[in-house]
C-alpha cells in the first residue's frame, strides 16, 4: 500500500490537535453534573409557583437545557462503559456508573516490576515497558542462520497444500486503503481505543 508521507504527517498533527482539545473533557463532565443539579433545583422552585408567566417560560427553557445536558451525559457514560447492555438500548442509570468506575479502577495499572525486579510507577514508563514486553514476546530469540535452511521451512514441507494458487495470491497481496477502511468500519463503536486514545467511532464519523 502506497503511503503519502505528507498526508500522514498532516493527519498526525490533526489528531494531536483533537487530543489536546479534549484533554479537559473530565472537567467538562463535572461541570455538566453541577449544571444538571442546579437546573433541577430551579425547576423544582418554578413548579411550586406554576401560575407566573415568567416562570412558565423559564421552566420551558430549563427543560430544554436539561434534556441536552442529560443526552451529553448519557453519551459520555456510554463511551466509558463499553457495556453491551447500554449499546443494545438499556437505560443508562446510576446502576452503571459505579460499575464503570470500578471496572476502570481494577483495570488501572499503578505499578509494575520489570525483568530486573525494579518497580515502575511512572505512567509513561509503564506504557513503554508494556509495549516493549509484548514486542519481545512475539519476537524470535534465535535469529536464523543465513547459511542453513530454517527449521520451520522443513516442517512446512510436510504439510499438504490445500489452498489454490489464486487463494495464496490473494492472501499474499499487500493491504490496500480499502482493506484498512473496511476493517476499521467493522469495529464496534465504543471498544477500547488504540495507542492514540481515539475510539473507532471517532474515525468512522470523521
Amino acid at each position: 500500500m502506497d503511503v503519502d508521507t505528507d498526508a500522514d504527517d498532516e493527519i498526525d498533527e490533526e489528531l494531536d490537535h483533537a487530543y489536546d482539545n479534549n484533554n479537559g473533557l473530565n472537567e467538562g463532565i463535572t461541570d455538566q453534573a453541577i449544571s444538571i443539579t442546579s437546573i433541577k433545583d430551579k425547576l423544582s422552585t418554578y413548579q411550586n409557583h406554576p401560575t407566573k408567566a415568567s416562570n412558565q417560560s423559564s421552566d420551558c427553557n430549563l427543560r430544554n437545557q436539561l434534556d441536552l445536558l442529560l443526552k451529553l451525559q448519557a453519551e459520555y457514560w456510554r463511551q466509558r462503559s463499553k457495556l453491551t447492555t447500554i449499546s443494545e438500548g438499556d437505560r443508562n442509570t446510576k446502576f452503571f456508573h459505579p460499575h464503570v468506575k470500578y471496572k476502570t479502577k481494577i483495570n488501572n495499572i499503578l505499578e509494575l516490576k520489570d525483568n530486573s525486579g525494579i518497580l515502575i510507577s511512572n505512567e509513561e514508563e509503564i506504557k513503554k515497558y508494556c509495549k516493549s514486553y509484548f514486542e519481545d514476546l512475539f519476537k524470535s530469540n534465535h535469529p536464523p542462520d543465513p547459511n542453513s535452511t530454517p527449521t520451520h521451512y522443513t516442517s512446512l514441507q510436510r504439510i499438504t497444500t490445500t489452498l489454490t494458487p489464486q487463494q495464496i495470491s490473494c492472501l499474499n497481496a499487500p493491504f490496500t486503503q480499502d482493506d484498512v477502511k473496511a476493517s476499521l468500519f467493522e469495529m464496534p463503536y465504543y471498544k477500547s481505543p488504540g495507542l492514540d486514545g481515539f475510539l473507532a467511532k471517532f474515525y468512522q464519523n470523521n
